[in-house]
């Protein structure tokens, strides 16, 4: 079975990076899959955020 891949670029952008990882949770619970964000050195507590609520990221 295939997995799909998302890449996430991320730079200050938590509140829409927040939104962008709980819909793909909720989308693809059954769909092998994996998450990897890219963050450019965020200051707004991206890389906190994903730490805390997403440590398979």
């Amino acid at each position: 079975m295939s997995i799909v891949s998302f890449i996430i670029v991320n730079w200050n952008g938590l509140p829409i990076l927040a939104q962008c990882l709980e819909s793909i949770q909720d989308s693809c619970a059954k769909i092998p899959h994996e998450v990897i964000v890219v963050d450019n050195g965020s200051t707004d507590g991206s890389l906190e955020h994903i730490i805390r609520n997403y440590p398979e990221v």
